[in-house]
């Protein structure tokens, strides 16, 4: 299949002598004209949603949806962090993608992803599990480039439409994801929870290699070949980001002792010097890694980045500690418990396109409607301190009602940070899944963390001293504890105890781990206030949704084509990319 050609392409670098009249011409000012560096844009009304069109974007949603089964299906908390780990370089990524183009990296997630899926299930010891997560991490990383490939191929002003219906694509892997991965290890070996995600993969790098082919998608500097343009990019701003995140989350792994708290202090000092650093480079490289986009637009772009990562936070109260409350007190049937823990996401793929529609339709009160769902968000969570052995229902109802709002926190989050200038698209939302790796990163290691301690606390005065006022030898004490808390009902010391003394014991750890349930409920308040104040602060973006579409595909089943036809953007020698 070849595409029509189009009567309306125009050229992508040329000297304007009018003034910005937006956010995007803004950000190119220089001297007394501006410089357009803008892909190749349809008229709105020639688009349509094609065969091709829609074979190229099931390709990007299949891997995207690997990932997914991955996230789910890895239960060991390293496994976790290294995949955190593997994430951290990820607006580095977006950053070389938007100057060389999303297709490559995009199939080189798949090859990644596949590789690490194949390992992990073959892998016998521990260590070799945790090298393989951290090739399937870096995989995911690539993987997450299909959020800005999608939304350059359609209208800016169905974008957030578009990330709405990407969402519910993926409502096999967010909303099934606990109960597939439960069932996996009731009926099969636990080596299937990679074979799924490996087998998903091969088929996102078939759609893929086959049906997506942007044109024209590379940046290219005025006789330059790609390795001389090399040799121009930001890698002071990379470095230092990539550096420094990597070391302030080791040092989160690691603890809070004197000796590991140099080590999250270094690495959020270089993490947070890329900002000057980008604000003082920003006009002087040809490939800054950050543009005038994240100190200009700030009310429409810059004011959501700490929003995206503490609403994270208080969403992690659900999937962190939500889990552990189904297993504690309603239910030990690991089916039943996959079942309560996909409910929240149940919910909130089933809403994500009707909050496309309406972000879209009512855009010029975007900033409310998400002041509005920030507040509720930080109220629901608060109020899942009602936690007790007989809330299964009402528990479930807030945890549910989480998911329909976080996932239109989301897609309006996600929204602001893709109706940036196109140059920019690929750094902005790796910045945005960044933040939420490393919010929910936090979450997995601060909430236990929280859990434990006040555990250490309450768990003598609730369980210990009841069970030895009822009789039991207090050197058996520790042991009862530990086999309850741990999941062991078949542990020999609940024998040696009458049924009213294990009742006992029962009780007072429920009642301990419900005031710890209660403290982490209540503690999301102070992040989620600070929240409402900064949307209600920022500004719609009812003003970028434009009818513009950033990139043209050639549609159809193509092997090796021709996508470069020399009219993409082209940078004049000492001129800039942003």
């Amino acid at each position: 299949m070849t595409p029509p050609t189009s009567t309306t392409e125009k050229e992508i670098s040329m000297p304007v002598k009018t003034a910005p009249t937006d956010s995007t011409d803004r950000d190119t000012e220089k001297g007394d004209h501006i410089e357009r560096l803008e892909s190749h844009r349809i008229p709105n009304e020639t688009f349509k949603l094609t065969l091709g069109k829609y074979l190229a974007i099931s390709g990007l949603l299949v891997g995207f949806l690997a990932n997914v089964f991955n996230q789910l299906f890895a239960q060991n908390s390293m496994v976790k962090i290294n995949t955190a780990i593997a994430t951290v370089p990820a607006p580095f990524i977006g950053y070389l993608s938007d100057i060389y183009g999303r297709r490559n990296f995009i199939l080189i997630g798949s090859v990644l992803a596949f590789i690490g899926t194949a390992v992990s299930a073959n892998v016998s010891t521990i260590p070799r599990l945790y090298g393989a997560s951290a090739i399937i991490g870096a995989g995911a990383c690539l993987h997450q480039l299909a959020i800005p490939a999608l939304c350059e191929i359609v209208p800016r002003r169905w974008r957030p439409f578009a990330i709405g219906c990407f969402a519910i694509g993926l409502a096999s892997g967010t909303a099934f994801g606990p109960v597939i991965a439960a069932s996996i290890m009731v009926h099969h070996s636990w080596r299937v929870l990679y074979w799924v995600p490996f087998a998903v993969n091969i088929l996102a790098f078939f759609l893929t290699f086959l049906f997506y082919h942007p044109t024209n998608q590379y940046v290219k500097g005025e006789g330059k070949k790609s390795s001389q343009q090399a040799l121009h990019l930001d890698w002071v701003g990379g470095f230092l980001f990539v550096i420094g995140a990597t070391i302030g989350l080791l040092g989160t792994t690691f603890g809070t002792s004197p000796k590991t708290l140099g080590t999250l202090v270094s690495g959020l000092c270089m993490l947070f010097g890329t900002i000057p650093y980008g604000y003082v480079m920003r006009n002087r490289l040809s490939y800054a890694l950050f543009p005038n986009t994240i100190f200009s637009q700030y009310r429409q772009y810059t004011v959501f980045l700490w929003p995206i990562f503490f609403c994270s936070l208080v969403f992690g109260t659900t999937v962190v500690i939500w889990p552990q409350q189904v297993q504690l007190l309603y239910t030990q049937d690991s089916v039943k418990a996959g079942w309560y823990v996909s409910a929240p996401s149940i919910s909130a793929v089933l809403v994500a396109p009707v909050y496309g529609i309406l972000l879209q339709r009512f855009a010029r009160f975007s900033r409310w409607i998400l002041t509005f769902l920030v507040f509720t968000l930080t109220l629901l969570a608060a109020c899942q301190a009602i936690v007790s052995p007989t809330s299964s229902a009402a528990s479930t109802a807030l945890v549910c009602l989480m998911g329909v709002v976080y996932s239109g926190i989301v897609v309006g989050f996600t929204s602001y940070m893709q109706l940036v200038p196109h140059r920019w698209l690929g750094t902005s939302f790796q910045f945005d899944e960044f933040l939420r790796v490393i919010a929910s990163s936090g979450a997995a290691l601060c909430f236990p963390l929280i859990l434990t301690n006040k555990l250490t606390d309450l768990l003598p005065k609730d369980v210990a001293i009841p069970l030895a006022e009822a009789g039991v030898n207090p050197s058996l004490i520790p042991q009862v504890i530990d086999a309850l808390t741990t999941g062991s009902s078949t542990s020999p010391v609940l024998g040696e105890l009458s049924p009213q003394q294990l009742g006992i014991a029962v009780l007072g750890i429920q009642k301990a781990f419900i005031s710890s349930f209660r403290i982490i409920y209540y503690s999301t308040i102070a992040l989620g206030v600070p929240c409402i104040f900064l949307v209600a602060l920022s500004r719609s973006f009812d003003n970028l949704l434009g009818p513009e579409v950033e990139l043209k595909l050639l549609e159809g089943l193509h092997i090796n084509p021709k996508t470069d036809t020399g009219e993409g953007v082209i940078i004049p020698q000492g001129g800039r990319w942003l």
